[in-house]
């Protein structure tokens, strides 16, 4: 059994006579609440999705009816940015994948096989009792209220079938599997069909965040396995990656880099030394692969994942894009300054005596600096 609760902080009350029109209807849109999804009488939001009330049932209420209504995916956030809900459709049944985003993200809860009748049908219930709720308001909540009977009635309507057929992969040859020293392996679970959707959806967010694994591959082994959304995983390899960067020009040591398996298992850390180069596993042993290979593989894999996404019409989404440029840029960076040091520390001329400090404060040229004003 499947139901969608609207819990307000507090029932609302009729206007009072000295507020506004206005100032009334601002109150109830920013009326915050807590919005529960139950499945089997367990709510998959975790009690989490808190905040103002009605737009965050709105999102939901709309993201379910663009899906009855032929959509192939949607995503929306929940909990003022906290979570972010994952929902896919195949044919009759729903998807549903919550995450927190992170950076680093992690997979809270799912439920890989809902009827989508029976969530329609709980959603459209939610939005009427919604509308119930904001009956006492008056003409302040009717707008908020018009719109819930609005999007009940686009649940009750449309009829749920097995829906149209996402549209098939483009012919050719499957990306090939990385060949460097550290191997990152997107693997989707229905491949490339994942990322397929129909013609007209939009090239979002939530038309990447196809279902499967991210295994992380080293020299000595299986370094991590994370279940998910690949491609936040590859998200946050990108942040780690420019962290790095920025760590390194601050003459950091060191950079961990944390990866978070589904539930609450403890974080997987991995750590790049910096100033040597090194990249350190889970248990702090030195692998036979350094932080630029980590780079290379994390770039690796963001090709093949958008040669999975050109296959399935994804080419021109912003957000897969945006991610490759990212990570590129990152890895020329990084490559460019661990070779840098590299070179420095093999000069003949480099002895312990003659390398700068790498805190010094001498100045870089004769004179002096007195004092600095700034005027506005």
């Amino acid at each position: 059994m499947v139901k969608v609760r609207l819990l307000p902080e507090r029932p609302d009350r009729p206007t009072p006579p000295h507020r506004s029109p206005a100032a009334a209807a601002r109150a109830i849109a920013a009326l915050h609440g807590l919005m529960a999804f139950e499945v089997e009488g367990i709510d998959l939001l975790g009690g989490r999705a808190e905040g103002p009330l009605w737009p965050m049932a709105e999102a939901l209420l709309e993201a379910v009816a663009v899906l009855v209504e032929g959509r192939h995916h949607s995503a929306l956030p929940l909990g003022e940015g906290a979570l972010l809900l994952s929902l896919r459709r195949r044919g009759d049944e729903l998807g549903l994948w919550l995450f927190e985003p992170g950076p680093p993200s992690r997979l809270v809860a799912r439920a890989a096989a809902l009827e989508l009748g029976p969530v329609a049908g709980a959603c459209a219930e939610a939005a009427t009792d919604g509308s119930r709720l904001l009956s006492p308001s008056g003409r302040a909540g009717a707008p908020i209220a018009r719109r819930l009977d609005r999007l009940a009635r686009r649940l009750r309507a449309a009829p749920v079938g097995a829906g149209p057929a996402p549209a098939a992969p483009a012919e050719g040859a499957p990306p090939g599997r990385p060949a460097g020293p550290i191997r990152c392996l997107v693997e989707l679970d229905d491949g490339a069909e994942a990322l397929c959707g129909g013609p007209s959806e939009p090239l979002d967010l939530s038309a990447l965040l196809a279902p499967g694994r991210l295994v992380l591959d080293g020299p000595e082994g299986p370094v991590a396995a994370l279940a998910g959304a690949p491609f936040l995983t590859l998200l946050d390899l990108v942040s780690a990656l420019e962290e790095a960067v920025g760590a390194r020009r601050r003459h950091e040591p060191a950079q961990r880099v944390e990866l978070r398996p589904p539930g609450r298992a403890a974080p997987i850390a991995l750590t790049l030394e910096l100033a040597t180069g090194r990249l350190l596993g889970p248990d702090g042993r030195a692998l036979t692969a350094t932080a630029a290979d980590l780079a290379d593989g994390v770039t690796e894999a963001l090709e093949a994942f958008s040669a999975l996404a050109r296959r399935a019409g994804q080419g021109g989404n912003p957000h897969l894009a945006e991610a490759c440029r990212r990570g590129a840029e990152a890895r020329r960076e990084l490559r460019a300054l661990l070779a840098g040091d590299a070179a420095f520390a093999a000069a003949p001329s480099a002895s312990p005596a003659a390398r700068p400090s790498e805190h010094s404060r001498r100045p870089l040229g004769p004179g002096a600096l007195r004092r600095v004003a700034l005027r506005i």
